[in-house]
């Protein structure tokens, strides 16, 4: 998939896009995140489809990747939507949008962010290229820029590297209500504040829901979680927050 040239890009919605080193193969099922030790904030989830009824775990051998024996073949992804993103750590492409709109910091004081974002495509496999730089997030320039009306800003990021923590180490901890302020490279900063979000594994990323250039301006944040695999270097899930554009 290769992100358009320019134009108008509201209303658009990738139909087929890969999310490698973030999301990966998992049989864990998805699992509503729920806040921090505060109890005045609200639970992140309402901004998010609920994730599916897992498979019981009897169903899948222990330490496998396989579905279920007995459980129905996947429809065909015309019938469900875009394929599921797969994060992969590779050098960045090249933006495709005028280097003014592109974020180039991301900031979530609550949780200790404070990180540079680089403008990131797809390569050739179709997998969302994720920088290598633990310390990096990633902006998925073939989608919506901080000043565009409509759809979502998806950053991406690692949570931690062989080096140690990543950018977004500390993801799962977000709650309702904090704010996060991204920056574009013309020095606008742009106020989010968080209302949603949810851990999901592989086959269960609502990834038409999250990469999309249609509905009201909103910021995806997405990184690694669940069980860590040391024998492939892979976590099982993604965790995924969602922020409302407030200014």
């Amino acid at each position: 998939m290769t992100a358009p040239s320019g134009g108008r890009r509201a209303g658009r919605v990738l139909t087929a896009v890969a999310v490698g080193g973030l999301a990966l193969a998992a049989t864990a099922p998805a699992a509503w995140l729920l806040t921090g030790a505060s109890s005045r904030a609200a639970p992140l989830a309402g901004a998010l489809p609920p994730p599916p009824v897992a498979a019981s775990s009897a169903d899948t051998p222990a330490g496998t990747d396989e579905p279920p024996a007995a459980a129905p073949p996947a429809p065909s992804p015309s019938a469900t939507g875009p394929l599921l993103p797969q994060l992969r750590a590779a050098a960045p492409v090249p933006a495709v949008v005028p280097a003014a709109v592109a974020p180039v910091r991301l900031q979530l004081p609550a949780l200790g962010v404070d990180a540079p974002v680089d403008a990131v495509g797809a390569s050739e496999d179709g997998a969302v290229v994720v920088p290598p730089d633990g310390a990096r997030t990633g902006w998925w320039s073939p989608g919506s820029a901080p000043a565009d009306p409509d759809g979502s800003v998806v950053l991406v990021g690692h949570v931690d590297t062989a080096a140690g923590p990543g950018a977004l180490f500390r993801l799962r901890e977000a709650e309702v209500g904090q704010d996060v302020v991204v920056t574009d490279a013309s020095g606008a900063e742009h106020l989010y504040r968080t209302s949603g979000g949810a851990q999901f594994s592989k086959d269960s990323l609502p990834a038409g829901e999250l990469f999309t250039t249609a509905g009201a301006p909103r910021l995806v944040l997405i990184s690694c979680g669940g069980e860590f695999d040391r024998a492939t270097r892979h976590y099982a899930d993604n965790v995924v927050v969602v922020a409302d554009r407030v200014s």
